[in-house]
């Protein structure tokens, strides 16, 4: 006869039983809770990093915007100054200037001149430096031999002096016709002006003694 086994339950074993099945639940559950929140860390960091790169993004571009704005400023102020004092002579194009002057006022000029110069052509010949270091003022003679009403003249030399580029007058010289019947208050003249025109340049090097040369020597 087999025997037969005697499988009862008793309080105690209940209670060891509800233990295991606690403690599992109790570190089963810890276990996924603690994979829950390193995923969710890594999606917050992913996330933050996301967020940094955006910003740092944005600021390159509000820099690069910054950038092109301020270059674009400086272009317009260096294109503002080049008209008022080029960096050369660029005596043609103050010719002309002179020339749109006059011909805005009915002024015909018959006479435009540069004075003469000792040394070979240059960046400065013609020219001598004005009290500001790195200004320059190119002497320009302009008249016109055909008579003209003198509040033209006058006009025309305040248009000279409020032109895009920086004129000055230094002197004047006028020849008034006679009172005739066409022109009885004789208000008609020729006149010649004298002017300097002013442009930017680097002043040259100042010229260094020889090396063997003694103070005093002479040859």
């Amino acid at each position: 006869m087999k025997d037969k086994l005697n499988f009862s339950i008793t309080p105690k074993k209940v209670f060891y039983g509800l233990l295991v099945v606690t403690t599992l639940v109790v570190f089963g559950g810890g276990y996924v809770y603690t994979l829950f929140l390193g995923k969710v860390n890594q999606k917050v960091s992913a996330a933050e990093e996301k967020r940094a790169d955006l910003v740092l993004k944005d600021k390159k571009s509000t820099l690069l915007e910054k950038t092109e704005e301020s270059e674009s400023l400086f272009s317009l102020i260096e294109a503002e100054l080049n008209e008022i004092l080029p960096d050369t002579k660029a005596q043609s194009e103050a010719v002309s200037e002179l020339i749109a002057i006059a011909r805005t006022n009915g002024i015909e000029l018959n006479t435009i001149t540069f004075p003469s110069s000792s040394t070979s052509p240059g960046a400065l010949s013609q020219a001598t430096p004005s009290k500001i270091t790195g200004i320059y003022s190119l002497p320009i003679s302009v008249g016109s031999s055909t008579e003209v009403d003198y509040q033209l003249v006058k006009q025309f030399l305040l248009d000279v002096q409020s032109a895009r580029r920086h004129f000055d007058v230094i002197g004047m010289n006028f020849s008034a016709s006679p009172p005739t019947a066409e022109d009885p208050l004789g208000g008609r003249v020729t006149f010649t002006a004298d002017l300097e025109a002013h442009f930017r340049a680097t002043p040259p090097e100042p010229v260094k003694p020889a090396a063997n040369a003694k103070p005093g020597a002479t040859n």
